[in-house]
């Protein structure tokens, strides 16, 4: 029973580091910030020193959003080995099919206490 609960706290962690960190609105930018970028190598109708200056800018923002997006990636993975490390049977659960329905009910309970907040 005591594994349950901090798998729970894990996945309240995780959800909780996920939503502050905005980390699915980085990846959006991430998708936006690329697609400009291959907008702007195709388009012909730039001059060359204005199309290398905005390639500059573009690859330099998205540098910075993917830097963002593996620091929050490994804070994640330094709180599921601290975890494992602390309680190995922990990794049982968080693979195994009771762990992802019991991921998912927390995730939901979770999302409606944030959202009537």
């Amino acid at each position: 029973m005591f594994n349950y609960i901090i798998y729970i706290i894990f996945i309240m962690s995780v959800i909780l580091i996920i939503k502050k960190s905005k980390f699915i609105e980085s990846l959006k930018d991430n998708y936006r910030l690329i697609f400009s970028l291959k907008e702007v190598i195709l388009e012909r109708d730039y001059e060359e020193k204005k199309k290398e200056k905005l390639i500059f800018d573009l690859c330099s923002e998205l540098f910075k959003k993917s830097t963002y997006q593996i620091m929050v990636l490994l804070i994640l993975v330094i709180v599921y080995s601290i975890i494992v490390f602390i309680k190995p049977e922990i990794e049982i659960i968080i693979f195994s099919f009771k762990g992802f329905i019991i991921a998912i009910i927390v995730s939901i309970i979770f999302f409606k206490i944030i959202k009537n907040a």
